[in-house]
């Protein structure tokens, strides 16, 4: 029965393990794509929309989903692209 329970607990690590480094790699492929681009001379408000939209969508891409399908990635990415 330990053999049992030892064996759920290793394979529900590396599963959740699995999941949380996936969103680790979506999370830095947005930082990179944010990166490529000057903020620096945005406005404030820009600044701060793109920040709100770049944090949920952050909090989202660490559940899985793809970067291209989240509309606060999409809007954060197009929002830095047409003022940069």
């Amino acid at each position: 029965m330990k053999i049992i329970k030892i064996s759920a607990v290793l394979i529900s690590s590396i599963f959740f393990g699995g999941s949380a480094f996936a969103g680790c790699a979506a999370t830095a492929g947005f930082d990179k794509a944010m990166g490529e681009l000057n903020l620096a001379e945005l406005s404030q408000p820009l600044q701060s929309d793109i920040s709100e939209l770049s944090k949920d969508c952050k909090s989202i891409l660490h559940t899985g989903k793809s970067m291209d399908n989240i509309d606060s990635c999409v809007k954060a990415l197009s929002i830095a692209k047409d003022n940069s």
